[in-house]
């Protein structure tokens, strides 16, 4: 007799369809792994939704709901457009050097767990758990923990309440807020650690940040479950000319503030030394909607843009930008997680050159096909040895393939929260 399926619901407001971010692409791999026996899952989601994205939800292998009846509180509203108006304009004055004026000292503050509470969604998301009969409910980020409260006593003893955290976020914050930065999220520590404590399970995106978590909680088991990134068809080998060699370097990111200063750094402090390589024309791809900064460039970075910088923009499918690249990079300086770019790259067998702080959370096993950079000068020496020599190329390029076949396989990357998941009844 076949055993029933373990019925999984998943809370998010994030469009994690898209696959625009290294969050989105994330919870895709999520999706698709408890989309399939001995699971099935269904997402409750909160927001509006176009008809493009509804032909892209469609094809998803589960069932999502949409809760968008009402609008969420007008401070919700009033906060989200002053922080995207806020980003907007605090790179282009970063841009130009111009100082702050008084009236941008005075900015509203920014988002809070408050902020995201939304009364009728709670009682939106008991009907639905009513309906699903849900096994285990998986919170997408801190910010819908507050849906908990539509779960009775009876409730919470026989379904197990997951948060995916996705970052330590009152670290990220800190890191932020130190490089002169807004970061989406304002909490403190002790928010965040009595949100953990609230779940019965909590999933941390890598190993250092579960040792960080398991040491603040009281209650919750602490799991790790990183990206899992679907290993692709085998890419053809690029085939280089002996003279002169032609290798691409490839940047693919989201557009927030920590990519945009680590590509603008990289361009100014990094690039310059590897246009002149001897014997190796280089040239930078740089793709995703990070590209969109780049119509507000000025000075040194803007000239740079024009030697050998190639803007590709957003791609629909990984394989277009990684089928042309040699070498990945991610000169990325602040930031909390799990970098979901290092994984990509790894996956599609590309070697990796990182800052440290793009590294941390990588398996030793994945570190073996990546340099690691304390800083931009290093990084510089580093990109310009492996693009000078064929046979180190080589060498890491084949690691990375033998990382892509044994790192990043869903049945790895989460079988800790499979192991979690098997004790449902």
């Amino acid at each position: 007799m076949t055993k029933p399926l373990k019925h999984i619901c998943m809370a998010t407001d994030i469009p994690f369809w898209a696959g625009s971010t290294g969050a989105e692409q994330r919870m895709l791999a999520l999706v698709e792994y408890l989309s399939h026996p001995p699971y099935e899952l269904s997402v409750f989601y909160l927001g509006q939704v176009t008809p493009e994205e509804s032909e892209r939800i469609e094809r998803l292998p589960c069932e999502v709901a949409f809760f968008e009846s009402e609008r969420p509180p007008e401070p919700f509203l009033k906060r989200i457009r002053w922080y995207a108006d806020a980003t907007r304009h605090q790179l282009e004055k970063w841009l130009k050097r111009t100082p702050k004026s008084e009236e941008e000292n005075q900015q509203p503050s920014p988002l809070k767990l408050s902020d995201y509470r939304w009364p009728w969604a709670v009682e939106q998301f008991r009907q639905h758990v009513a309906r699903v009969r849900p096994k285990a409910i998986i919170c997408q980020y801190v910010t819908m923990a507050y849906l908990l409260d539509a779960l009775s006593i009876a409730d919470r003893k026989h379904i197990l309440c997951v948060l995916d955290t996705h970052d330590i976020l009152h670290d990220r914050g800190m890191q932020f807020h130190s490089a002169g930065y807004l970061h989406w999220l304002e909490i403190s520590e002790k928010e965040e650690v009595d949100v953990w404590n609230r779940f019965d399970a909590v999933i941390a995106i890598q190993p250092q940040e579960a040792e960080r978590i398991r040491a603040a909680v009281t209650q919750p088991q602490v799991v790790v479950a990183g990206h899992a990134q679907r290993r692709p068809l085998r890419l053809s080998r690029r085939e280089h000319p002996e003279q002169p060699r032609q290798l691409t370097v490839g940047y693919i990111a989201s557009a927030n503030y920590s990519n945009w200063h680590a590509i603008n750094r990289f361009l100014i402090e990094v690039w310059p030394d590897l246009i002149d390589l001897p014997g190796t024309q280089v040239e930078l791809l740089i793709a995703g909607k990070i590209c969109d900064w780049f119509n507000l460039v000025e000075g040194r970075a803007a000239s740079l843009l024009k030697s050998a910088v190639r803007l590709q923009g957003p791609v629909e499918r990984l394989e277009d930008f990684y089928s042309q690249v040699d070498i990945a990079i991610n000169p990325v300086q602040f930031g909390t997680g799990l970098k979901i770019k290092n994984v990509e790259a790894l996956a599609f067998g590309k070697p990796l050159v990182s800052t440290a702080s793009g590294a941390a959370g990588m398996s030793p096993r994945a570190l073996s096909a990546c340099l690691v950079a304390d800083d931009y000068g290093q990084m510089s020496k580093q990109l310009r040895e492996i693009c000078g020599a064929p046979q180190q190329l080589e060498r890491f390029t084949e690691a990375a393939e033998e990382v892509a076949k044994s790192e990043f396989s869903p049945q790895t990357i989460f079988s800790e929260l499979s192991a979690l998941l098997s004790d449902l009844d």
